[in-house]
């Protein structure tokens, strides 16, 4: 091995650790680990190492270095004229990576890489420019962008590239915690990208998480794939200088580096060594391990890791990640139940991988994009074309691993054979003449039994549902005074009782009874004992039928209804998805598939994974029209799901059409006081609220009300959400001696019937403390939101119970507590929200004026600057950008500042003045608000001319109301 390549091993290696590394390394060559020691040492003198950027990662493989002294590069330095040096991303073996202004011919952020300080060697700047001249050759959407290239005043290479801003693949993934088939997903332009490269004459030679990027481009996740720094030409030059790497040197990093490639000479190393890197990614992906334990490579000497990589055979993934003591951490960040994740891997996952990383080459995928297809025929349900080795090829290696040992072994086994052989023939002959007399006896004697127990069966299920539905009448809900909910809710217990304690002669048929019973018990609110009962059927049937059977299909989707009902929505879900990837194989379009997505999606959106609900329901809508027509039931609580999701997306202009569409095909097919009519009334009044028509929602609401009380009962779901609406609706009209009351009696029915900790009544909490708080009774206000704070993490839908929590500290003069609040919530939002994002920005805002509220208008200051940045580079033309900078202004203003404040408060009106129509009613105040700073600036500068003109403007908007 080479000093150079010894040099930048231990360059990586922790300081703590270095010595042991060159112990082994160095063995016998007291000369050649004075030499590294040297390069060490004069490294540590000239370029002391910087940490990446925490949202920007660069990287490059293990490269050869030389001694040389150039000027330090530096913040303001400029490069080739028009490339002004800002921030150091990273460095590698061989370049340094910096964020860089240009200034022409356009105007732009670039990502900038030159050779670094002792670096300009001759074989070195060879593989720089190749590193160039690759990435000019490529052309792909997942291949960071080439864009300029030359040599600096101080012959330093450097070449010019599109910055990416993102995350490594690993790091993205997790953070995101995107599901398997996500995953999946991003994976496969990763490799339609290396394809490119490889119909380009270009082996990357280092591919790795840490080498591909995920940015955020139009909301949709996309890889990068960086750093061709040790590309090889397979074919052709790509400089004038030959491309062969110098003897000795190994390009790339181990751990993802393939068996051929692994070694002191790779010359015949062609696309299928990056074939067996993506494989290594995948596994990484899947599994959040790599094939080999990190912590055994590190601890063996350099020849050791190579003999491993080039000789053993890495565990399939499934078969790894079953033993992993971290199982539960990495499952949590797959949104998926450890056990079920390694069944999930178990089969065509670890086909493909393992296709990936074979030994041989020529037995892995012959190209990137056979890769793609076998993934995208798994994510289609289609069959893989991996399969596991044959029984020949895994003889064949084992042979050849043990033939010593097999020589004499073979030859007892033989023997065996051929008498065992003999011996069973006569056994099998005598036997079968005595077993078919024994077998016709046996079929009759079974028809017999069978015959008698499906007349038990029959006899106890008319029995069980003749007490559940005998007597039912609309005078029997006089005669009891109970709605007929309650009375069947309570006949359906007592059934499910009975058939506990009297089962029936078939285990099969009482599960299937069990079955409909759980199904009809969650239909009528009694979700525990729902759970119950579907619980037992689901474990009978899961013992004695197939596991696709129809009946156990059924089971499984009453069961995850019932477990959503209850907010166990990660159980609810993984049941869903069972359904989904069984249903989608045998019956793609049948009603109870599509019911079944619809529902999925309404749990998606419910933990807050909205785009992938709105995708999903979107093409249940299409395929249910066309299947089930558009009016069909199924079809309506579609469209009441997909508008519910347009609500959490904020897309109210188009959830409220399709409200209105379901409301009409009900009313005529249903009529008015219909349950289904009556729970999209509610969910059509809470989108006019949404759209600033309270006025239309409260009329819908209480009609709604009297009805579904009447049906259901007041402590029903469905009343309890029309009811919550209702509420809001009233405290959304400032009308709060009507909104508490309901709040009040929505929290004490959920908590009874749901528990404490269950979301709904979470909400409840959040609601009826928001209220207390703008009623100025903070005393109630502050352990209700505090508790509904708490809960956040578990629940995100309730964060933004921080930002109301922090207003009641501040109102109730714990300004202390408010202080500490507000700076974590900007520390959540800083972690939480993608950069430069109108998440962030809106946050980052909300939080500013927080600290206004706090007299802290120093801190305020930059966190709206920062807001009103982003909103100016991704919606310069929206009002609420406008709305930002008078908000900025405000604070300027606060703090005497009125030459700075001015200019911002006048083209923050005029800004929003010109917008006028597009503010939503919700919005109305921002204008007048906007005139009320500029009063303000006019008179404390003395300016009473404008305070007049400005006044005269404001006399337009009606009085807003003063804040309690």
């Amino acid at each position: 091995m080479t000093e150079e390549t010894l040099f930048e091993l231990a360059r990586k290696t922790p300081e703590a650790e270095r010595a042991a590394f060159l112990d082994r390394a160095c063995e016998g060559k007291p000369e050649l680990r004075a030499r590294v020691e040297a390069l060490l040492a004069a490294d540590a003198a000239s370029s002391p190492l910087s940490k990446p950027s925490p949202t920007i990662e660069a990287s490059t493989g293990f490269q050869a270095t030389a001694s040389f002294t150039s000027p330090e590069p530096s913040p303001g330095i400029v490069i080739a004229g028009r490339y002004t040096l800002e921030q150091k991303l990273g460095e590698g073996g061989m370049g340094e990576v910096w964020v860089a202004k240009q200034s022409k011919p356009v105007k732009r952020k670039v990502a900038l890489k030159l050779i670094k300080a002792g670096m300009d060697s001759k074989s070195v700047v060879q593989r720089f420019e190749q590193e160039r001249q690759a990435l000019a050759m490529m052309d792909h959407p997942n291949i960071a962008r080439v864009l300029d290239g030359g040599i600096t005043e101080n012959r330093q290479p450097f070449f010019v590239m599109e910055l990416v801003n993102g995350l490594s693949l690993n790091k993205f993934c997790d953070e995101a915690k995107l599901g398997i088939n996500e995953r999946l997903e991003l994976f496969v332009p990763i490799c339609q990208a290396v394809q490119h490269a490889h119909q380009k004459g270009i082996v990357h030679r280092d591919l790795k998480p840490a080498n591909i990027l995920v940015t955020m481009i139009d909301g949709k996740p996309v890889p990068k794939v960086i750093d061709f720094g040790v590309a090889k030409a397979t074919g052709g030059k790509l400089t004038d200088e030959s491309m062969s790497t110098q003897f000795g040197a190994i390009i790339g990093t181990l751990e993802y580096m393939s068996p051929e490639q692994a070694g002191f000479s790779n010359q015949d190393v062609d696309t299928r060594a990056d074939i067996y890197s993506l494989g290594v990614i995948l596994y990484e992906l899947l599994t959040g391990l790599r094939p080999f334990d990190s912590k055994r490579l590190k601890q063996v000497a350099l020849d050791e890791v190579i003999r491993i990589i080039r000789e053993e055979e890495p565990s399939k993934p499934s078969t790894r990640l079953s033993t992993a003591e971290s199982l539960p951490s990495l499952a949590a960040v797959r949104h998926i139940e450890p056990a079920k994740l390694t069944a999930l891997l178990r089969g065509e996952l670890d086909w493909v991988v393992m296709k990936c990383l074979e030994k041989q080459r020529d037995r892995r995928y012959e190209t990137a994009n056979g890769l793609v297809r076998d993934i995208q025929r798994y994510l289609s349900d289609e069959a893989v074309e991996a399969r596991p080795p044959n029984t020949g090829y895994r003889l064949k290696k084992f042979i050849i691993r043990n033939r010593g040992k097999l020589l004499a072994t073979s030859l007892v086994f033989l023997a065996l054979v051929a008498g065992i052989a003999g011996t069973t023939w006569g056994l099998i002959e005598a036997n079968y003449q005595t077993g078919q007399a024994r077998q016709e006896t046996r079929a009759k004697d079974q028809a017999l039994i069978q015959t008698q127990k499906r007349l038990t069966q029959i006899g106890k299920g008319v029995e069980l549902f003749s007490g559940l539905l005998s007597g039912i009448s609309p005078r029997s809900e006089e005669k009891e005074g109970k709605p007929l909910y309650e009375q069947l809710r309570v006949r359906a217990v007592k059934a499910a009782d009975q058939l506990e304690s009297e089962a029936v002669a078939d285990e099969v048929a009482e599960a299937r009874l069990q079955s409909t019973l759980g199904n009809t018990l969650r239909e009528l609110g009694s979700y525990s004992k729902a759970i119950e009962v579907l619980e037992k059927a689901r474990s009978m049937q899961e013992k004695k039928l197939e596991a696709n059977h129809s009946d156990t299909i059924r089971t499984l989707a009453y069961l995850a209804a019932a477990y959503a009902a209850v907010g166990r929505r990660g159980e609810a879900i993984a049941l869903f998805e069972k359904v989904r990837d069984i249903q989608l194989k045998t019956s793609p379009n049948d009603p109870d598939t599509l019911g079944n997505l619809s529902s999925l999606a309404n749990e998606y959106r419910g933990v807050g994974r909205t785009v992938e609900a709105i995708q999903l329901l979107e093409t249940v809508r299409e395929a249910m029209v066309k299947n089930l027509g558009p009016e069909h039931a199924d079809t309506l609580l579609c469209l009441n799901n997909l508008a519910l999701a347009y609500s959490d997306a904020r897309r109210i202009s188009e959830a409220i059409p399709l409200y209105e569409q379901v409301r009409d095909a009900q009313v005529k097919h249903l009529g008015l006081e219909h349950l289904s009519t009556l729970t999209t009334l509610g969910n059509l009044a809470d989108s006019y609220r949404d759209a600033g028509r309270p006025a239309d929602a409260i009329p819908v609401l209480q009609q709604a009300r009297g009805a579904l009380e009447k049906k259901l009962g007041a402590d029903h779901p469905d009343s309890l959400a029309n009811l919550n609406i209702l509420a809001a609706t009233y405290w959304s009209l400032n009308q709060l001696d009507q909104s508490i009351p309901l709040f009040k009696d929505i929290l004490a029915r959920r908590e009874k019937k749901l528990g404490r900790q269950h979301p709904d009544t979470l909400v409840s909490i959040a609601n009826l403390g928001v209220n207390y708080k703008d009623a100025g009774r903070l005393a109630e206000a502050i352990p209700l939101l505090e508790e509904a704070y708490s809960a956040a993490q578990k629940h995100p839908s309730l964060r933004s119970m921080g930002t109301q929590l922090q207003e009641g500290y501040v109102k109730a003069g714990k300004f202390i507590e408010a202080t500490r609040l507000t700076n974590e919530l900007v520390v959540d939002a800083r972690k939480r929200l993608p950069k430069e994002s109108l998440q962030l920005a809106r946050q980052l805002a909300l939080l500013g004026l927080a600290f206004v509220d706090l007299k802290r208008n120093d801190d305020a200051e930059p966190l709206i600057r920062e807001s009103l940045a982003i909103r100016q580079k991704i919606e310069p033309d929206n009002w609420i950008t406008f709305n930002t900078q008078s908000m900025l202004g405000r604070v300027l203003l606060h703090q005497k500042k009125y030459l700075e404040a001015e200019p911002l408060l006048l083209k923050g009106y005029e800004g929003m003045k010109q917008r006028e129509k597009t503010i939503p009613p919700l919005g109305s105040k921002r204008l007048p608000e906007a005139l009320d700073r500029l009063i303000q600036l006019y008179t404390e500068t003395n300016k009473p001319d404008e305070v007049k003109k400005w006044q005269a403007e404001r006399e337009k908007y009606p009085k807003l109301p003063e804040k309690k």
